[in-house]
């Protein structure tokens, strides 16, 4: 953690640059040089978007989306990860609760907790039009990019599958045929120091241009460790801060290399390779001091959890081992674009390797060794699609297409216990489970629109998709007395001494089909007003997952099933430009009637469930029904060119009206026994009532050649569940919060060649959770939100 002296010293910096600026605008209005040549207002309204395939001004698109200029992204160090798009969205949420890897995205309350490795999330991932399916793939690092385009609700007509919430397009820059680039550098708390950068031009004039983007970050992490290799601590007031030790670094290193090669005036082929290689500690859980119970009589269980009369310090953690991982994504595409005459074909092929390890040396309830555990998640996908547009100049315009995609998922996943403890009674143990998943699908689409005069405009599209699913898994358990001879690689089968019993082998498949469509009715008030209303239907296929079974002996695996998810939209919204177009300002309301909801079930440990109903899931996925509605709000105000002001508000309301009923559940902690649950009538997870994002921007030219800029943001979050099947447990959930953020800058040199940068982020050091886990033994796992964090930049553009 930075130093207090520093701390200190870069908070008086940031205020002071911030203070300055209320004092200084009306002074340096009335005699300061004029401000440096920047966009109008109506250059800023002007902003171009691809959210239906083809360019287009965002406000005359009659869907919700929110726009992240590629300026924004490079000046602003809160947007660092894919996920930090979202805190400039109304109703959006997404946050990584291990490391730098899998957001948990969510869109107008619809998303998922699935953690399983061939999950699939409600809210699509794309890279450079590359839809990406696998969850650790999608919390790469934003760097040397073009824009993001949030887009809100089902898009699953030109988009494509798994996007019944919507969608998020990542556009990176292109290769230019001007020589350019930029280099910048970064250091900041808690020991965070990184590069990035690009380089573009001619490799040969007219013909060849290439780009190459380089990213490297890395922290030493913001929590602390307590834990001192005890076996069996005196109690749960034992934990002493002289025993500390930084947990939670990361490591991340990224480059994309691209080439642009265009042999005639009507035909470009862009090739992508890209790669991510990030090593890091997971994210250590907080176990919260419970004021319900006393702890169980067993200290050697009590690893993480604290006294409420002695909790720990905000940051700090006493678990045995918080776990590491390492993610590897490599991948690449070539797009081709050929203009026929007036009609456009792109062809688009694309393959993605991924993979996924990570490992523990215990766990944070029992004795490091006690319990250890290692998985291995590869990753391939491939896919294809071609698209032939139309013109837009006349009165009918369309886009059609097909689409082709194919996944193979696997998951090796070992558990083991290496250590024999007489208290608790435990003995020596191994089991090894495998899992693989083939996911192939086909589609076809088309988007029509039909201008029937010059105000009123008819969209209507629809998506023909086929998927089709293989899921097999073994599972294997060490029997009888267990040793391993080779404990630094105790995963291996020949590290283990003990019959290896092999079980539950099967394989499952199942094919899904569904037709998905929209309708969007749209109407010009005037130039600068656009009504519409939009009618949309969303589909999430199916598929399997596997729970482990220890009533049986040996224990064995059991492969569930659970349905698609199906949803239908009605959207109106309305989209303004006033006061000379200086004022932007769109409204949108929505309902979702969401038949079929895909809900992973989480249930405590802290006691033997005895759920064996088949209508009842216990731990795992399963399908629930429900409904959405909400309102939306965005603000853009640009009364000149020194103020920038913003705003985006979410209202929003959800209620599962059906889920399934958990039975024969046992929580002792909150003196449930043998209990029945029924969750209808709860909210939606990670689905808060009210969301709202405010800021102000300001700049000005101090004298020839230098520029001030300066901003604040703050974002808040109402009320948030993280289980819904146990809302009635208020460990579970985190109440509102907001975060604070300022910024301050000097650009100067040429046309702002160079620019030193002050970022601080959460400045009133809002403690929070991000995450909460249901509870075992004690109390309830969680994740807890970064505290106040500076991040000084330097940076030029040549």
């Amino acid at each position: 953690m930075t130093s207090s002296l520093t701390t200190k010293t870069l908070r008086g910096l940031l205020l002071a640059g911030i203070s300055s600026l209320a004092f200084a605008a009306p002074v340096l209005a009335a005699d300061a040089p004029a401000p440096v040549a920047a966009a109008s207002a109506d250059d800023a309204t002007e902003v171009v978007v691809t959210a239906r395939r083809r360019e287009e001004k965002a406000q005359d698109v009659p869907i919700t989306l929110t726009t992240l200029s590629g300026d924004l992204i490079a000046k602003n160090e809160q947007v660092k990860l894919a996920q930090d798009v979202v805190g400039f969205a109304p109703n959006t949420n997404a946050v990584a609760t291990d490391g730098r890897e899998r957001p948990r995205w969510f869109v107008r309350g619809v998303g998922t907790n699935n953690t399983d490795p061939n999950g699939v999330s409600p809210i699509g991932v794309y890279r450079d039009e590359v839809y990406i399916a696998n969850f650790y793939a999608q919390a790469f690092p934003l760097f040397d990019q073009q824009r993001v385009e949030v887009l809100s609700g089902p898009q699953g007509t030109l988009w494509g599958k798994n996007t019944t919430g919507g969608a998020i397009s990542f556009i990176s820059k292109a290769p230019s045929f001007e020589t350019g680039g930029y280099a910048r550098a970064v250091t900041g708390s808690f020991g965070e120091r990184g590069f990035d950068g690009a380089i573009t031009g001619t490799l040969i004039p007219g013909k060849l241009a290439g780009r190459l983007s380089v990213y490297q970050n890395e922290d030493k992490g913001w929590n602390y460790n307590l834990y001192a290799g005890d076996v069996t601590p005196a109690s749960s007031t034992a934990w002493k801060l002289s025993d500390r030790k930084r947990v939670g670094e990361n490591d991340e290193k990224a480059v994309r290399a691209q080439l642009l090669w265009t042999p005639t005036e009507d035909l470009d082929i862009l090739f992508n390779y890209h790669r991510r290689d990030y090593e890091g500690d997971q994210s250590p859980g907080y176990i919260q001091p419970d004021l319900t119970v006393a702890p169980i009589s067993n200290p050697t269980y009590n690893q993480g959890y604290t006294s409420p009369a002695n909790p720990l310090p905000y940051g700090y953690s006493w678990v045995a081992d918080t776990g590491r991982q390492t993610i590897r994504n490599d991948g690449g595409f070539i797009r081709v674009r050929w203009n026929i005459g007036d009609y456009s074909l792109t062809s688009i092929t694309a393959y993605e390797e991924n993979k996924l390890t990570r490992w523990s040396n215990g766990s944070g309830s029992i004795p490091l060794r006690n319990n250890v555990s290692r998985q291995v998640t590869p990753d391939r996908q491939y896919s294809q699609e071609l698209r032939l547009a139309s013109p837009d100049t006349g009165a009918f315009s369309w886009i059609a297409g097909l689409y082709y995609f194919k996944e193979l998922t696997g998951s090796d996943s070992w558990a083991g216990n290496l250590n024999i403890y007489t208290s608790p009674a435990s003995t020596r143990n191994y089991a090894q489970t495998l899992t693989d998943t083939i996911t192939e699908s086909t589609a076809a689409f088309v988007s029509g629109t039909y201008e029937f005069n010059d105000k009123f405009k008819l969209t209507v599209g629809g998506r023909l998709n086929s998927e089709t699913k293989t899921y097999s898994q073994s599972f294997t358990v060490a029997t009888g007395t267990v040793t391993f001879n080779n404990e630094s690689e105790w995963w291996k089968p020949s590290s283990v001494n003990a019959t290896l019993n092999t079980n539950s082998q099967a394989s499952l498949k199942k094919t899904y089909d569904s037709f998905t469509f929209d309708i969007t009715p749209q109407y010009a008030f005037s130039d600068n007003v656009l009504g519409y209303f939009r009618y949309a239907t969303g589909y999430l296929s199916g598929g399997f997952n596997s729970r482990r079974n220890n009533a049986t002996t040996p224990a064995t695996l059991q492969i569930r099933e659970y349905e698609p998810e199906e949803i239908t939209t009605y959207e109106f919204g309305l989209k303004t430009q006033v006061l000379d177009r200086k004022l932007t300002a769109n409204v949108s309301a929505f309902y979702y009637d969401y038949p079929s909801i895909q809900v992973l079930v989480i249930l405590p440990s802290t006691g033997t469930n005895t759920n064996t109903s088949s209508t009842a899931v216990g731990q795992g996925y399963s399908n629930a029904a429900g409904w959405v509605k909400g309102v939306e709000l965005t603000l853009d105000y640009r009364p000149n060119a020194n103020w920038h002001f913003k705003g985006a508000f979410g209202r929003l309301a959800s209620e599962y009206t059906n889920y399934p009923i958990q039975s024969g559940v046992n929580y002792p902690r909150l003196g449930l026994v043998n209990a029945t649950i029924d969750p209808s009538g709860g909210e939606f997870t990670r689905a808060p009532k009210l969301t709202a994002a405010v800021g102000v921007d300001y700049s000005r030219e101090l004298w020839s050649g230098v520029e001030l800029e300066a901003g604040v943001d703050y974002r808040y979050l109402a009320k948030q569940y993280y289980n819904p099947t146990l809302e009635f447990d208020p460990t579970l959930e985190q109440k509102g919060y907001g975060l604070l953020s300022a910024n301050v800058a000097l650009a100067f040199g040429a046309k702002g060649q160079y620019r030193l940068a002050l970022t601080g982020q959460n400045l009133t050091d809002e403690q929070y959770y991000i995450h909460a886990i249901a509870p075992s033994n004690n109390g309830s796992s969680s994740k807890q939100g970064k505290p106040t964090s500076y991040l000084l930049s330097l940076s030029a553009r040549f």
